[in-house]
């Protein structure tokens, strides 16, 4: 484990997360993980300094059919990734899917043990 920016020891990226990250995740750190009781959701940090966010369906395995990973942007209440009109934002403990600026979801975030 290395230390961050932060002075708190940073983990490694789960690697169910880090695996769809640039270069395999390696050197990734983990930010983030909740779940929403139904997807486990995940924020990493490459070694680059970029966030991603990863979002699984939970019980399933780990595909392009049940997962997503997208660039994410640190915002001043949590997060946001962006996919064509889809739009996941994290604010505290809420993760927030927008179609076209309208809201399809709303999910409490239950931290995971990091």
């Amino acid at each position: 484990m290395s230390t961050s920016g932060t002075g708190r020891t940073a983990k490694p990226c789960p690697v169910e997360a880090a695996r769809w990250l640039p270069g395999n995740g390696d050197g990734a750190e983990l930010e983030a993980r909740y779940d929403t009781g139904k997807h486990t959701v995940t924020i990493c940090r490459d070694s680059a300094g970029s966030y991603h966010y990863d979002g699984q369906l939970k019980g399933r395995p780990t595909t392009s059919d049940n997962h997503i990973s997208l660039p994410a942007e640190q915002t001043a209440t949590g997060f946001v990734a962006v996919n064509g009109d889809y739009r996941y934002e994290i604010s505290g403990q809420d993760l927030t899917v927008k179609h076209k600026g309208k809201i399809q979801a709303r999910m409490r975030l239950e931290p995971l043990p990091s």
